[in-house]
C-alpha cells in the first residue's frame, strides 16, 4: 500500500527539497508514534521514500499492513499525515530525523552508488546539491519545516496505490471500497 505526494524538484524549489528530505527521515526513525502505531495495527513495514528528481518530486509513503487492517492502518496513516505539523513537526522529533538523514547519507556516500546520486542531482540543480545536501538538512528550522507540511501534505492531494492479489482482494471486497467525500464536494458526479 502506497501514499504519494507531489512534492517540489530540487530545481523548481531546492529549500523546499531539503525538507523533503528531512521529512522522509523523521518518518522513517522507528520510534516515532506513527511507526508505534502502525506497528500495533500489524503493519510490517511503514518507509517514507523522497525522490526529487527535477521539477517534481516524488514522496511515496510505502506501508506493509496486516490484511486484515488495511483500511484502517490506511486512515490512520492519512489521520496522522493531516495532523504531522502539530504532533511530529517539533524541535526534538527534527534533530532525530537530522540524525536519522546524517546516517543515511553517510551509508549514500560510502557506498558505490554515491557517483549515480552526483550525476543525478548535477544535471537537477549543479554540482554542489548533493555534496552540501547534509548541511542544508541541518540548517532547517522548525518553523519553515512546519509551514512545508502544511503546504506540500495537509493541503495537496494524494495518489494511493495498492498492489494485491486476486483472492485477497475479493476475501476483502476491495473494488467497492470507496472514501467518503469532503463535504466541500458538494453536487460533483
Amino acid at each position: 500500500l502506497e501514499i504519494i505526494w507531489q512534492f517540489p524538484g530540487a530545481r523548481s524549489n531546492v529549500k523546499s527539497s531539503y525538507h523533503a528530505f528531512l521529512l522522509s527521515a523523521m518518518l522513517n526513525d522507528p520510534n516515532n508514534y506513527i511507526q508505534v502505531k502502525a506497528r500495533k495495527l500489524g503493519c510490517r513495514k511503514l518507509a517514507a521514500v523522497y525522490d526529487a528528481r527535477n521539477f517534481s518530486g516524488i514522496f511515496k509513503i510505502s506501508m506493509l499492513p496486516d490484511k486484515n487492517r488495511l483500511y484502517e492502518t490506511y486512515q490512520m496513516v492519512l489521520k496522522e499525515m493531516q495532523r504531522i505539523d502539530e504532533t511530529l513537526v517539533n524541535e526534538s522529533m527534527m534533530k532525530v530525523g537530522m540524525l536519522n538523514f546524517q546516517k543515511e547519507y553517510n551509508n549514500i556516500k560510502a557506498s558505490k552508488d554515491y557517483i549515480q546520486w552526483l550525476t543525478k542531482y548535477y544535471v537537477y540543480n549543479d554540482e554542489t546539491y548533493f555534496p552540501t545536501l547534509k548541511d542544508s538538512v541541518f540548517l532547517l528550522g522548525e518553523r519553515r519545516m512546519r509551514k512545508f507540511v502544511i503546504e506540500y501534505i495537509k493541503q495537496s492531494p494524494h495518489i494511493t496505490a495498492l498492489m494485491i492479489n486476486e483472492s485477497d482482494r475479493a476475501a476483502l471486497k476491495i473494488d467497492s471500497l470507496m472514501p467518503e467525500l469532503d463535504i466541500d464536494v458538494n453536487n460533483y458526479v
